[in-house]
């Protein structure tokens, strides 16, 4: 080939080079256009990525608000209970003695023994 056929005649370039660049060009621009649809899914993958730790962190706080309303619905419950219990005491410990009052002589004391350990007390309940 001649010099003439292997460089171009408006700017002088080699064809060689020329098409050398225009390949280089192409793989260049095809290379970005992968990275920026590789950036665009991190992108939109990190958007769906927050709006689930949003969904999932308004899910554990309405959880923990749930939570502790049940606890003290329970102690609440319990305390109740407890009060309850704790105001019925006299009547049944007056139930207990009427019902050990089965020996004539037998001191309420000695009738309610059983009630003792219950009570947690070694005390005496006193004479009737």
């Amino acid at each position: 080939m001649s010099p003439e056929e292997k460089v171009c005649k408006y700017c002088g370039v080699s064809y060689l080079i020329l098409h050398e660049f225009k390949a280089m060009e192409e793989k260049f621009v095809k290379a970005k256009e992968e990275e920026r649809k590789f950036y665009q899914g991190s992108v939109e993958c990190e958007k769906r990525l927050q709006e689930k730790l949003q969904s999932l962190s308004q899910d554990f706080e309405q959880y923990k608000i749930d939570n502790e309303s049940k606890t003290e619905r329970r102690a609440v419950s319990i305390v109740g209970e407890f009060a309850e219990r704790v105001l019925n005491l006299p009547e049944m410990l007056e139930e207990a003695e009427q019902g050990y009052r089965c020996e004539p002589g037998l001191s309420p004391a000695l009738a309610l023994g059983g009630c003792r350990s219950w009570l947690g007390s070694r005390a005496d309940l006193g004479n009737h």
